[in-house]
């Protein structure tokens, strides 16, 4: 049963430092849970390894996600064009671009 708990301890890959205290970690276990047998001691490891898979197994962790805020304009049922400004309340969208040009022009040469 001792070389059994070596070759735990091996195959969970616990270091050289450590390797002893594992050791008597398993065994003081089994003591505890009256292990007598290679069975008992082989179906203990089983369960404690897929006792410690299942802690480990990551919960299927996901990006949160983003809420959309609506728009104003979109919560009473408006469409966007709606909440724009009339063409002829915009001087600029009644001129051509050359209009447009000359009125900044001499808006930049008043200042």
């Amino acid at each position: 049963m001792i070389a059994y708990a070596i070759w735990v301890a091996g195959e969970h890959q616990i270091g050289s430092n450590a390797c002893l205290k594992y050791v008597r970690a398993i065994v003081a276990g089994w003591k505890k849970r009256n292990i007598t047998t290679l069975e008992q001691a082989k179906k203990a490891a089983a369960n404690h390894d897929d006792r410690m898979k299942s802690e480990r197994k990551p919960s299927g962790y996901s990006k949160p996600r983003r809420k959309e805020v609506t728009p104003k304009w979109m919560q009473n049922g408006a469409s966007q064009a709606d909440s724009k400004p009339n063409s002829s309340d915009n001087q600029q969208d009644d001129m051509s671009d050359d209009d447009f040009l000359a009125l900044m022009n001499s808006q930049e040469e008043a200042k």
